[in-house]
């Protein structure tokens, strides 16, 4: 079962992320591989890589569990 998505908006303000980063982060958090958000989105994996890489950039994490346990810390998922 898939957790509670965080809010996009709160993604954006937070770390400077951009719709679609937000977007992905979000889905990651909320348990979705990705291939789950490939598909979901309608977007190739190479595509959601090179937005997975800039959110790492931007939120000083370098793993998806990384991104997933600081959203989690600065209280984006419960």
């Amino acid at each position: 079962e898939l957790g509670p998505r965080p809010d996009a908006n709160i993604l954006m303000l937070l770390f400077d992320l951009t719709p679609s980063e937000a977007r992905i982060a979000g889905l990651l958090a909320s348990g979705r591989t990705v291939a789950e958000i490939t598909e979901e989105l309608s977007i190739s994996e190479s595509t959601v890589k090179t937005h997975l890489r800039r959110i790492f950039e931007k939120t000083g994490t370098s793993r998806q569990g990384e991104l997933v346990s600081l959203l989690v810390r600065v209280g984006c998922i419960g």
